[in-house]
């Protein structure tokens, strides 16, 4: 080959460039498969919905494109190409070098307030603590598939109070505790924050999610979210006075308000105000929008559930659903 090969197709110029260039970076699907022997394996996909991506971790021989960067962590450098119209030299880089930036293990009556968290695999986490408060904090862009905001497990009276969360991997709160033997409650709380924008990169991240028993999660505003807005898995919550908009927006079979389970008793869902729950699933081979989500969907034989004064407007598939409910 020649110091510079031009690729046609049909008469036009599909790419100029270097053989290198031309092989490792392709500008085109026909390019990609015209150039080596054996050609380049190629994967059909398709977008959920408009502005999804795709992620692939880990490769710096694939940076190719404005805004991808890889982090070399044994030799502390961050390779990035910058995108379109930035100036690294005048813009702050951040690169996540940390699990989580607070991380607590059977602490007690601590509180992290006021902070900025950012660039991180997660927010604050915590396990087997009591009494830890996350209050007044803005939370946002950490986390890839298996990175939350706030997350507590196996916790109890631990708090996040008046925070702003967005921009989340996957779940922006996850608080779970209690003893279900002896219906001890958890007393984990979110209260008054505003979270949007989870699920990220993990398509089932959820607004709040309280796992165990005896959580709540009151007054807070929850919007655009991939999957539920507010998931209270487990005993004896209290969903109430919440705002909760736009959510199942690539996922079905859901609710803004989701609960499920046999043994899933004794939770409250009260006063709260739920719009636009959208839903989105694969229909005779195509992604179909509205479909298939409802406001509250109580599922898999669930029992024993107070659901009372709530507002529901716009749900693409009814106010409420009872699955096998007793």
């Amino acid at each position: 080959l020649g110091d510079r090969i031009v690729i046609m197709k049909d008469g036009f110029i599909q790419q100029v460039g270097t053989p290198e260039e031309v092989f490792e970076r392709p500008s085109n699907l026909f390019v990609a498969e015209f150039i080596g022997a054996p050609k380049m394996n190629t994967i059909e996909t398709e977008l959920v919905r408009e502005g999804d991506r795709y992620f692939v971790w880990g490769h710096a021989e694939d940076l190719d494109a404005p805004g991808e960067w890889y982090h070399d962590f044994r030799a502390a450098k961050l390779y990035l190409i910058p995108p379109d119209g930035c100036d690294p030299n005048a813009n702050s880089i951040h690169a996540p070098v940390s699990g989580s930036v607070f991380r607590f293990t059977g602490a007690a009556n601590a509180e992290v307030k006021g902070f900025e968290i950012l660039a991180a695999e997660s927010g604050v986490t915590g396990e087997s603590c009591d009494g830890v408060d996350v209050v007044s904090c803005r939370i946002h862009d950490v986390g890839s598939f298996g990175g939350d905001g706030v997350s507590f497990a196996r916790s109890r009276r631990c708090r996040v109070i008046g925070c702003e969360i967005w921009n989340i991997g996957r779940n922006g709160v996850i608080l779970g505790g209690g003893t279900p033997d002896t219906l001890d409650e958890s007393g984990n709380e979110v209260y008054g924050c505003e979270i949007r924008n989870t699920g990220v990169v993990n398509r089932h991240g959820n607004g709040i999610q309280l796992d165990g028993q005896g959580g709540r999660a009151i007054c807070n505003h929850v919007s655009d979210t991939p999957r539920y807005g507010i998931c209270p898995h487990g005993r004896i919550h209290l969903v109430a006075s919440n705002r909760i908009e736009r959510t199942n927006l690539e996922t079905e079979d859901c609710g803004a308000i989701y609960t499920g389970g046999y043994s899933a008793v004794g939770t409250r869902i009260v006063d709260n105000w739920i719009s636009e729950s959208v839903g989105r699933a694969r229909r005779n081979g195509k992604w179909t929008s509205p479909c298939f989500a409802r406001g509250i969907h109580l599922d898999e034989a669930i029992g024993n559930v107070t659901v009372t004064g709530n507002i529901v407007e716009n749900s693409s598939q009814g106010s409420m659903c009872l699955h096998s409910a007793r």
